[in-house]
Parts: C-alpha cells; sequence; structure tokens
C-alpha cells in the first residue's frame, strides 16, 4: 500500500509543485524549516505574492479600461481576469480538497494490482505544462510585435484621461502588466486543468481494473470486495465534481471565448506579416490543449462510471445463489449516479466538443456580418502614416545637403492660422537619379510639391 500511494504522490508531483507555486500550499511542510522562521517565510512566499499580483492586475486592468477608448480588447480582459481571480480564490479556500483527493485515488489503487506507470506519466503531466505554459507565453511575446498591438497603442493616444507625458509610462506598466497576467494565467490554468484530467484518467484506469475483478469473480467474498472497492472509486468523482465543478465551468467559458477570438481574428482581421499569423496561431493551440484536457478527460471519466455502475448491478445475475442480499445491497448504495458537470448545469461528454465548435462557427458568422470596416480602416491608416514617415525619414538622408529643402505644404499661406496639410512625397530610383512624385491628395491641375 505505501509503494501505491508513493507512487501516486510522484505521479502528481509536478502538477502539485505548479499547484504550490499559484498559492495553493500542495506540497508537504519541510521538516528541516519547522525551527527556521526565515525559510518558513520563504515557502509561503507563493502565496502572498500570487495575491497581491492578481490584486495589482485587477486593479491596472480597471483603470485600463476606462482610459483607454476602445473597450472592445480591454471589457473581455478585464472579465477574464476576474474569472481567473474567482477560480483561484475558491480553489483556495478549498485547497485541501487536491491532496485529499489524491489519498483517495492512492487508496483505491492499493485494492488492485500494482502497475508501474509512475515515469510515463511523469513524464506526460510535465511535457503538457511545459507545453501549454510555452504557448502562452509565445502568444504573448508575438501580440507585442503584431499589427493590432500597434493599433492599440495609437488608439490610446485619443484618450482624453492620458497626456503625451505619460503615454510612455502608461504603456511600460501595460506590457509588464499583460507579461505577468499571461504568466499567472498559464499557471492556474494549466495546473488546475492537469490536475482535473489526470484524477478522470486514475479514475478510468481503476474502473478498467474493477471490471476485471468483475469478470474474474468466483464466489460471495469476492462480490463484497468489488462492491467496496466500487463505492472507494465512486467517492473519488463525488469529491472531484463537488470540489471543482465551478473551476471546468470557468476553464470551459473562458477558453471557449479566448479560441473564438483567435479563430475570429486569424480568418477576419486583416494581417500584415507572418507574426499576425503565428501570433493567433499560438493562442488557438493554447486554449485548444486546455479545453481539450477538460472535456476529453471527463467525458472518458463519466463514460467509465457508468460502464463501471452497469458491470457492478450484474452480479445478482451472476450469482443467482445471492440475488436477494446482492440486490438489496446494491439498491441502498450502488444506485445513485454519479457524473461530472460544468457547476452542475451541463453534463460532459464528448459531444461537447461538437457543441463547442458549433457555437463558434455560428458566433462568428454573426460577429462578421456585422461588419468590420471602422477597425480596419483605422489599422490601415496608423500604418499607412508610418511607412510614409519612415519613407520621407529616408528621403531626407537620401539626398545631399544642399539640396534639403522643406517640402511644400498645400493650402499654406502666409499669415495663417489654420494649420495646412503636408502631402504625401514618395521616392523612387530609376537610372541613378531621384524622381519626385506628386501627392495622391493633391487636386487635378495643382502643382506638387518639390524637393
Amino acid at each position: 500500500m505505501n509503494i501505491e500511494k508513493h507512487s501516486v504522490l510522484k505521479c502528481f508531483y509536478p502538477v502539485l509543485l505548479l499547484l504550490h507555486i499559484i498559492g495553493m500550499e500542495t506540497l508537504p511542510y519541510p521538516k528541516c524549516l519547522e525551527q527556521a522562521h526565515l525559510q518558513s517565510v520563504l515557502w509561503n512566499v507563493p502565496k502572498y505574492l500570487i495575491g497581491f499580483l492578481q490584486f495589482f492586475i485587477i486593479m491596472f486592468q480597471s483603470v485600463n479600461t476606462i482610459i483607454l477608448p476602445d473597450k472592445k480588447i480591454s471589457i473581455p480582459a478585464l472579465l477574464l481576469v476576474l474569472s481567473q481571480a474567482l477560480m483561484n480564490y475558491r480553489a483556495y479556500r478549498s485547497r485541501k480538497q487536491f491532496l485529499s483527493i489524491i489519498k483517495k485515488v492512492s487508496k483505491a489503487t492499493s485494492m488492485f494490482t500494482p502497475v508501474d506507470k509512475r515515469k510515463n506519466s511523469m513524464m506526460s503531466v510535465f511535457t503538457y505544462c511545459v507545453m501549454a505554459i510555452t504557448l502562452a507565453m509565445s502568444y504573448t511575446i508575438l501580440f507585442f510585435y503584431s499589427s493590432i498591438y500597434i493599433f492599440l497603442k495609437e488608439g490610446s493616444f485619443g484618450s482624453q484621461f492620458l497626456s503625451k507625458k505619460f503615454n510612455g509610462w502608461f504603456f511600460i506598466f501595460s506590457d509588464v502588466t499583460a507579461l505577468i497576467a499571461t504568466i499567472i494565467l498559464s499557471l492556474v490554468f494549466s495546473s488546475i486543468s492537469v490536475y482535473y484530467g489526470l484524477v478522470c484518467i486514475c479514475f478510468d484506469t481503476l474502473c478498467r481494473r474493477l471490471k476485471v475483478q468483475i469478470r474474474n469473480a468466483k464466489n460471495s467474498l469476492d462480490c463484497g470486495r468489488i462492491i467496496y472497492a466500487y463505492l472507494k472509486i465512486r467517492t473519488i468523482m463525488e469529491s472531484l465534481e463537488h470540489f471543482m465543478c465551478s473551476s471546468a465551468f470557468v476553464i470551459v467559458v473562458s477558453t471557449m471565448t479566448g479560441l473564438f477570438y483567435m479563430c475570429y481574428s486569424l480568418i477576419f482581421i486583416p494581417k500584415y506579416g507572418y507574426i499576425d499569423y503565428l501570433c493567433y496561431v499560438s493562442g488557438g493551440m493554447y486554449n485548444c490543449s486546455i479545453i481539450g484536457i477538460v472535456i476529453v478527460s471527463a467525458s472518458i471519466a463519466n463514460k467509465a462510471a457508468e460502464v463501471s455502475k452497469e458491470a457492478v448491478m450484474s452480479l445478482p445475475g451472476i450469482f443467482p445463489k445471492y440475488y436477494n442480499e446482492l440486490k438489496a445491497i446494491l439498491r441502498k448504495n450502488c444506485k445513485q449516479q454519479v457524473c461530472l458537470t460544468l457547476w452542475n448545469i451541463y453534463i460532459i461528454d464528448r459531444s461537447l466538443i461538437i457543441t463547442a465548435i458549433g457555437v463558434l462557427v455560428n458566433y462568428g458568422i454573426i460577429v462578421a456580418t456585422l461588419g468590420t470596416k471602422r477597425p480596419q480602416w483605422n489599422l490601415e491608416k496608423i500604418l499607412f502614416q508610418k511607412r510614409s514617415l519612415v519613407s520621407l525619414d529616408r528621403l531626407h538622408h537620401v539626398l545631399p545637403l544642399h539640396n534639403r529643402r522643406r517640402p511644400r505644404i498645400q493650402g499654406a499661406k502666409i499669415g495663417s492660422t489654420t494649420k495646412p496639410t503636408p502631402t504625401c512625397i514618395t521616392s523612387r530610383e530609376n537610372s541613378g537619379s531621384l524622381h519626385h512624385v506628386q501627392s495622391s491628395g493633391a487636386s487635378k491641375g495643382q502643382d506638387g510639391g518639390r524637393v
């Protein structure tokens, strides 16, 4: 029994480490730190650090939502941060359940023949956690170099709450906050989803072993052991459903929203380089990995619970000699159906994947038909202005010093107080000479500006 318990704890160790990093206190307290006060304070640093960072992110995102004129991205980001903080708080209040469920899994595992797959399980869990965190960080880094980031950055200059003096500092704080929020979000979602999926996989494995025991049952003593093992296995699912049904709901809704945003941006929003494609693809892969492990593992566990219950309820037919006794015991203890749900609203099964895809397609078509001409025009205008300034700066450096003159301004008059509009000057090279092209905004018959 100790060997099986140690094996289960080793399998869950990467997840427990991630949960301890986000402040769940899942790792056992070392005995060597009981007398050392400084080391014990450092051991509890993640709990206080995560709480402070979440409070700072919520406050800054609230201010960001008020300041920025464009609310289409800031408000969903604020809702995502609030949902993640709520899920983390609910999990922290019931943090003792993490180790309690693992102990129930180890006790149920000790009743069957030991199968050592600890190394493969640890490597799979560790690889998945690293992949999910890497995809989340890749999306954040690529987002800082994407065209939508330029659009958001330029849009903030139109805010009436920010002066030009504080724009630079505001964006530094905004970038740092986005990076910290992504790290915390990826750690929380990855650790809780992996824990949820790993418990479901262990439950499915135990149900398979129970079916093997039912096939090999020979007498009434075997029936008693089978019923006792089934009740122990069922308590695992009951505890998991009571503890994490709300967390599963938040994870599924948040990742479906993120997946919708990534797919919509990848298909309908204009892109100006391969970085935009990589940004949306990495974000979509991260959301698919999180929602996939929750839905697939929970549907497998629900199917295993249903099959194992049918197998246990068939014991009176296998042993007709003890039909009445077994029937009374099963009606009393094993009749209740237990399954994993999304906050007691929806039973998780494999059809939820098709439903989620249908929802994404339907709402994508609805949002796409509303039209996105205005944001596209603003983004194209910003990029065109930046390219025009770059071309003017290059032309200014190419010309000789004695030929540099100020370009003629359309509509400029001596003594006029109105702000003139400069013409757009472009250059091209033909046979080693520079030819100056008239501005596209000049009317027919007017003279273009010459350098």
